[in-house]
């Protein structure tokens, strides 16, 4: 049997990378193949905490989370290496296909507002590259827009100035990945 395809959705929030990646996953499945739909933050422990403290709710206990931008990388990492072990690798071993929303250029271009990149790199170097990243490149304006209308809750990260901060990284970012491969 042949190994799955790992394919990539980037971008900032309210780009579309879920919608997306929803719809590659109805489309591979209409085709036949088998297709999994996951995201980073995964759904898993480390995942469900990471959301946790985007949506700005307390840790674990209850007790709010007191940490640095340093700690939220290194989390984000981990729950990277969690989520290829638990659920990513499997399913392309088995011939899924993964399409994943958000993966280590995320953590590039979001943790990297307030982290050195140096360090968020070293921290994501054993998760293995994709197959395939697509980049959905919005205006800021235009994803916050996006949010407003479509979402109750927000998360952090979902302001626009960070978006246009995580949206000058993403494209330095994507320039370096681009001229790497």
């Amino acid at each position: 049997q042949d190994k799955g395809r790992f394919i990539v959705l980037e971008g900032i929030d309210g780009a579309g990378t879920t919608t997306q990646a929803a719809r590659a996953v109805q489309w591979l499945e209409a085709r036949g193949e088998e297709a999994l739909m996951t995201a980073q933050p995964s759904t898993g422990p480390v995942g469900r905490l990471l959301r946790d403290y985007l949506r700005g709710n307390a840790g674990l206990d209850g007790a709010p989370m007191q940490t640095t931008p340093e700690v939220i990388a290194l989390l984000f990492a981990g729950d990277r290496l969690d989520h290829l072990a638990g659920q990513i690798v499997p399913a392309l071993e088995r011939g899924c296909h993964v399409i994943c929303d958000r993966y280590v250029l995320s953590s590039l271009a979001y943790q990297g507002v307030e982290v050195d990149e140096g360090f968020v790199q070293r921290v994501n170097a054993h998760a293995p590259p994709p197959d395939l990243t697509v980049f959905l490149r919005v205006d800021p304006a235009v994803a916050m827009e996006r949010i407003r209308d479509s979402r109750s809750e927000r998360e952090i990260f979902e302001n626009l100035p960070f978006q246009r901060r995580v949206a000058v990284n993403y494209d330095r970012v994507m320039e370096t990945w681009a001229q790497s491969g």
